[in-house]
């Protein structure tokens, strides 16, 4: 937890967070730099957090198992839980044959109502990935062979508060999509 904003906004909001620093030494949070102190009250309110993780980690494998056995029938590329009891179950993940075909099934799926969204796109800076580190690290985005994989990846965002309603409207979401872009 951070006891100095700027490590986490810069002027501009969102989109000026991700882009090279300013000027020497400007502050970003990376790991191993910034000031990771907390106040009592913090650290009261993460450990309250903490007593409720296994109980929404269990609602998220629950949710992400129900979507899962919905779609099993269709083939869809996606990307294997390779330990389905240790997995957090926080998005279904699936590939696209190309990235444009990410993104029409991206903009389908949220016509739709899901909630889709790309992995990786070039043009929507993420510090969730690592090609938008540059600034930082000074890494070619070229030199990464996963950016093509990434490219190609839908994720869905699966909530431990999803009623298995919503798993199921999602999972049609994905259906109908498939089904029109992904035969």
């Amino acid at each position: 937890m951070a006891g100095d904003t700027s490590l986490c906004w810069r002027p501009g909001g969102p989109a000026g967070r991700f882009v090279p620093p300013r000027y020497e030494g400007e502050i970003f949070a990376v790991p191993g730099m910034g000031d990771y102190r907390m106040s009592e009250l913090t650290g009261a309110v993460a450990l309250a957090n903490f007593r409720k993780l296994k109980g929404r980690l269990e609602r998220e494998k629950r949710n992400i198992n129900l979507m899962m056995k919905a779609l099993e029938d269709l083939e869809i590329d996606f990307i294997p839980l390779n330990d389905p009891e240790g997995s957090l179950g926080i998005a279904l993940i699936f590939l696209c044959p190309d990235p444009e075909t990410t993104d029409k099934v991206v903009r389908a799926l949220r016509a739709e109502g899901a909630r889709a969204s790309h992995i990786y796109h070039p043009d929507i800076p993420d510090w969730h990935v690592g090609f938008f580190w540059n600034p930082v690290f000074k890494v070619n985005p070229e030199e990464y062979r996963a950016k093509d994989i990434l490219r190609r990846a839908v994720h869905i965002d699966v909530m431990p508060q999803d009623t298995e309603e919503i798993c199921m409207m999602q999972a049609e979401a994905i259906r109908k999509v498939a089904m029109a872009y992904l035969r």
